[in-house]
């Protein structure tokens, strides 16, 4: 279920596109399950640069975000997303502990935080890529 490499457009491909973005494989992998199991295409992959290629290419509904805000990565990756306007994604941040999100004022950003994140993540994200698709 990894990302591949390179990017193709897929005209298959629809507004339900999930892209999952975290250093953890297996926990991305568990995401990418358990988001299928609620109807969303859930790709994933632990690059920034193809994350933001797939954002372009594909236009996934939404982006699920498993890094701390706060490392340089993730907030370029933000910035770089916030400059696609209304194509941008609609990010899911996923923190272990509530933190701020950011002055991302153009990006349409929910927060899943604390313990069970893991449980409440394939809701917010069904939620958000039905609230997307309207």
């Amino acid at each position: 279920m990894e990302l591949a490499t390179t990017v193709t457009q897929d005209a298959g491909m629809s507004s339900e596109l999930v892209l999952v973005v975290g250093d953890d494989p297996l926990v991305s992998e568990a995401v990418c399950l358990r988001l299928g199991k609620r109807g969303c295409h859930a790709l994933h992959t632990d690059d920034f640069e193809l994350a933001l290629s797939v954002a372009r290419a594909r236009r996934p509904a939404v982006l699920v975000l498993d890094q701390i805000l706060e490392s340089e990565a993730s907030t370029r990756l933000l910035r770089r997303l916030e400059d696609l306007g209304d194509d941008a994604p609609w990010v899911v941040l996923v923190r272990y502990a509530p933190g701020p999100t950011g002055p991302f004022r153009s990006l349409h950003v929910t927060q899943v935080a604390g313990p069970d994140w893991f449980e409440e993540l394939p809701d917010v994200v069904a939620r958000q890529v039905y609230a997307r698709a309207w």
